[in-house]
């Protein structure tokens, strides 16, 4: 039987580059090799340090862009999604933005696949116009995907609140890891499963100013111990 081909865009490069959408995609896109299908990621060409080529069975391909925050996705998936069109049976874009362009593999006849990784035109970061460009990513994954994926039950929410649209939701995953006695962290006062843990990136939209007075007005016996960079 012929193997499925899969294209992914939207992202940086799978590995090597610091982003959910990109950690996602680094163990998504072996997975679908082991399971026999052929997948081709299209990077942005600056980030992908290993070059273009097969890595871990996966092809990674180069496409250029525009080096600006509020134009690199959107002009490197416009770029690249018709190539990824043209060289696979499903075309599966990864984030908001890069959605804009989920009419180009649906136009092409392509299984249409969307994963939406976060609410990214509510993140203060962005201007007006790159608001309404993610809004428009929103609306446009909305209407011409065959499926499309959320990573949490809030995101599935939305989408049915705002646009009538329902999701399926794959929360993302976590490969297991060792555990090492409390000693060995060098933080003193803590004791097993008498703390509360907040491990993620340490940025607006990831609201620890709302956990932070949250937690002062409680005030909980024990301590909230916040990780990240």
């Amino acid at each position: 039987m012929k193997a499925m081909r899969i294209a992914m865009v939207g992202l940086r490069a799978p590995w090597g580059t610091e982003g959910g959408v990109e950690t996602v995609v680094g163990k998504l896109a072996p997975l679908l090799v082991e399971r026999g299908c052929e997948v081709t990621v299209y990077c942005r060409r600056r980030y992908n340090s290993l070059g273009p080529g097969v890595h871990q069975g996966v092809r990674l391909r180069d496409v250029g862009t525009i080096y600006s925050r509020s134009l690199e996705a959107l002009v490197h998936t416009g770029l690249a999604t018709p190539q990824a069109t043209a060289g696979a049976d499903l075309v599966h874009i990864h984030a908001m933005g890069p959605a804009l362009w989920s009419w180009v593999p649906r136009l092409g006849g392509r299984a249409t696949v969307v994963s939406i990784h976060g609410m990214d035109w509510q993140r203060d970061k962005w201007g007006r116009s790159a608001r309404l460009a993610l809004q428009a990513g929103e609306w446009s994954a909305t209407r011409f995907t065959h499926r499309i994926i959320t990573v949490g039950q809030h995101l599935d929410d939305n989408l049915q609140r705002r646009h009538g649209r329902k999701s399926t939701v794959i929360p993302n995953g976590v490969d297991p890891i060792p555990t090492l006695p409390l000693v060995e962290s060098g933080i003193e006062g803590l004791v097993s499963r008498e703390f509360v843990l907040f491990l993620g990136r340490l940025v607006p939209e990831k609201g620890l100013n709302r956990l932070i007075e949250s937690w002062n007005r409680v005030q909980p016996k024990i301590p909230l111990l916040i990780v990240g960079g």
